[in-house]
Formats: structure tokens, C-alpha cells, sequence
């Protein structure tokens, strides 16, 4: 994975414990490292914003990963019942 990304892995590890966390993987775009999507599931839907209350959540994606991206895009998606 590129540089910049170095603690995408950190952050799989810490996230993977959270309570509510179903899956988090990243995807690399072939031929480009520098495209990465972060794919999370989460359950009960409050499980989102608890995660996005962690501390690794603010020192890894808010505070290193965030400054270094080119651009930054989150969708939020809810599964039909």
C-alpha cells in the first residue's frame, strides 16, 4: 500500500474490535495505490457513530489520513429489511 496509507492496517485491526463492526476491508485500485475504498458494515446503525467516537477513528482517518487525501468521499447506505 502507498506510504500515505501506512496505517490504513492500524486502523483495520482496531476497527474490526469495535462492538457493532460486521466487516471493514480496503480495496486498492489496480495500477493506481493511491485510490483506496474503505468498505464498513456496521450493526445496529448506532454502531456508525460510536466508531466515528473513537480514538482511532480521530488520530487515524481524521487526523492522519484525511490531511493526506487528494479527495475524500463517504456514502452512507442502509440495507432494505
Amino acid at each position: 500500500m502507498n506510504s500515505n496509507f501506512r496505517t490504513v492496517p492500524r486502523l483495520i485491526e482496531a476497527v474490526r474490535e469495535e462492538p457493532g463492526n460486521l466487516a471493514f476491508t480496503a480495496y486498492r485500485q489496480l495500477g493506481d495505490d493511491r485510490k483506496v475504498v474503505l468498505l464498513e458494515r456496521y450493526a445496529p446503525s448506532e454502531a456508525l457513530a460510536a466508531h466515528r467516537e473513537t480514538a482511532h477513528f480521530k488520530d487515524l482517518v481524521l487526523g492522519q489520513i484525511v490531511p493526506r487525501l487528494d479527495s475524500r468521499v463517504v456514502e452512507i447506505y442502509d440495507i432494505a429489511e
